[in-house]
């Protein structure tokens, strides 16, 4: 293989990682739409790390290969996405600004001693679209050339402004936390504050106390707790079972919503495969 091309070997597997980069980006934003969609429905996702590794290998092959075709046909996207000195000066210092302030708002947290260098590299790779929609507005604006400017790129500049980035990154956090970790248990640890809860306190539910069930139905999350009140058509006494004994609880209601006064506490176990 000659130099000239070993060279274009090279510039094609650059503009391909390159565009494998910004589908990485838009895959953390597919799970955390995901996300944003099963909390407004009051559920939780649970998704394998099988399934969460396979989605996002998915985006990254084809945007490794969009990277290549927007390269050859030289395209909108590789004009905007185009590696310069003034999108990489901006990313790295959006980068360092953000890993200082990860950093500040951690460094008395118990926390991996990696984590801060992993959040780096995360964040340069996640940084990378908006700087270079940035840089290519500036450009445009710098040489008075307003007109075209695509509202699809300002659009584009505002979805992955880095504090919606940071947010999405939050979010999928949340879904690969839910991929590693289940549910195994439900545990009380205190009574609301509230004139409803009166009769609750007073049956002397101990903190750390594990309910294993309600009117008979298992309880092993949050989310069967919540599943079976919202069952219940009428305000009653259910049954809650624990541990150490039994106990008859009233419920309430609130907005439409039905409560028996107890702080419960989720716990998670390592999810076997």
């Amino acid at each position: 293989m000659n130099m000239k091309k070993f060279k274009k070997f090279f510039v094609n597997i650059f503009h391909g990682l390159k565009g494998a980069a910004i589908f990485f980006m838009l895959s953390v934003m597919f799970f955390a739409f995901l996300k944003i969609l099963y909390i407004l429905l009051d559920r939780n996702l649970l998704l394998s790390k099988y399934t969460i590794g396979w989605i996002m290998a998915a985006f990254v092959v084809v945007g490794f290969i969009y990277g290549l075709i927007a390269y050859r046909k030289k395209n909108h996207h590789y004009k905007v996405y185009t590696l310069t000195a003034k999108n990489f000066v901006i990313n790295l210092l959006l980068t360092i600004v953000f890993t200082g302030y990860f950093w500040y708002v951690l460094r008395n947290k118990i926390i991996p001693s990696n984590t801060i260098y992993l959040f780096f590299v995360l964040a340069f790779v996640l940084f990378y679209a908006f700087s270079a929609l940035i840089s290519n507005i500036h450009h445009h604006v710098s040489k008075k050339q307003h007109k075209r400017i695509r509202k699809s790129t300002i659009l584009a500049a505002i979805v992955f402004n880095p504090i919606f980035v940071l947010i999405y990154l939050w979010l999928f956090s949340m879904v690969v936390y839910n991929a590693v970790y289940v549910p195994c248990g439900v545990s009380a640890v205190g009574v609301d504050r509230n004139v409803y809860a009166t009769s609750t306190k007073n049956l002397g539910i101990m903190p750390q106390e594990r309910i294993i069930s309600i009117d008979n139905v298992p309880v092993k999350s949050l989310q069967d707790v919540k599943d079976y009140m919202n069952s219940l058509q009428v305000t009653k006494e259910v049954t809650v079972e624990t541990i150490n004994q039994t106990y008859l609880v009233k419920t309430y209601q609130v907005d439409d919503k039905r409560y028996m006064g107890l702080l419960l506490q989720e716990e998670v176990c390592p999810r076997t495969y």
